[in-house]
């Protein structure tokens, strides 16, 4: 990429933290949560590096009572906000109010409502029922269907499941969160870890080829491209997909305690906006790790490998 490429196009903003299982989990939660002095001087330092898509997501992030504020002042800076959210929190009340952002401002989050059933496609639980209700609330108010899913642990039978439920109900996209955790990875340790991670990536690509035109299906934090195998279109000629990292390139994910990170695995990153007088413009520009990203090309699993483990710790090539 050229140097002038290496702008941001897409931040992911975890803007509120899940601590309910800690003893004093909301409190903590509250005192550590951004302000909306806090929300508005990121934006405006984000809106002076670049216009990306900034998607705003967090456990009930949707009850922050300041949050049309933030992207009232996002939109009037150039930048386009997304939304994310269970499908219970978006009321038809919300719908009205956001309705001036356009059509897709949200996207619906359906971690654990598209279940395989035994008796009907779909297993009838609550949540599943609340996402149904929620794409009928969507299209009634005149929004496009987006979902979102955190990816932890997928076979390639699920992903083709939520593919079809994307296509059954005309979905203009599901963009993927890649989390992993020690609960979900096989045995193997970190090297195994990675290369899980790139299998899971290209059963998404392979599933890619079946999607209707102009319905995104892919994570966020990777690029796909296609690369031609052989000579000509003859014997031995093939086209597939290969896959980089975007992380500190065009890509970047913001943690609640304001940590710019190249992607929400990789702990290691430019910086703290809290530390920085809320400076995102200097973390991106100015971080040796990011600096290092953009001049090689990897994969999920080579970024990890360069890092020297999933949680960012420096070690090995990095480090001399």
């Amino acid at each position: 990429m050229r140097k002038e490429d290496f702008r941001p196009r897409l931040i992911v903003w975890q803007l509120t933290e899940d601590r309910r299982s800690e003893p004093d989990g909301p409190a903590a939660a509250a005192a550590d949560a951004y302000t909306t002095r806090e929300c508005l001087l990121t934006i405006d330092s984000i809106a002076r590096t670049s216009k990306p898509i900034v998607v705003i997501t967090g456990p009930a992030v949707l009850q922050r009572p300041d949050l049309f504020d933030v992207v009232q002042y996002g939109f009037a800076l150039g930048l386009k906000i997304i939304i994310e959210g269970a499908p219970g929190e978006i009321s038809d009340e919300l719908l009205r109010t956001f309705s001036r952002f356009g059509r897709r401002v949200f996207r619906v989050l359906i971690d654990g409502c598209v279940v395989e059933g035994t008796d009907a496609r779909y297993e009838q639980s609550p949540q599943y029922s609340a996402l149904e209700d929620c794409i009928v609330r969507l299209r009634k108010a005149g929004y496009e269907v987006h979902f979102g899913m955190t990816l932890r642990s997928v076979e390639a039978r699920q992903l083709a499941f939520i593919h079809d439920y994307a296509f059954r109900r005309r979905a203009d996209g599901i963009y993927f969160h890649l989390e992993w955790t020690e609960t979900s990875l096989p045995a193997g340790g970190a090297e195994t870890e990675g290369q899980w991670s790139d299998d899971v990536i290209e059963s998404i690509a392979r599933i890619k080829k079946s999607s209707p035109h102009g319905m995104f299906f892919s994570p966020q934090c990777i690029r796909y491209a296609r690369r031609e195998d052989g000579a000509g279109a003859g014997v031995g000629y093939s086209v597939r997909w290969c896959h980089s990292c975007v992380g500190g390139k065009t890509f970047a994910y913001i943690s609640p305690t304001g940590s710019v990170q190249a992607c929400k695995e990789l702990t290691a990153g430019g910086g703290n906006l809290r530390l920085n007088g809320y400076d995102f413009r200097g973390l991106w520009e100015q971080s040796a790790l990011f600096a290092d990203l953009r001049v090689r090309s990897e994969s999920c699993s080579g970024t990890r490998r360069f890092l020297g483990d999933p949680h960012g710790a420096v070690t090995g090539e990095r480090a001399a």
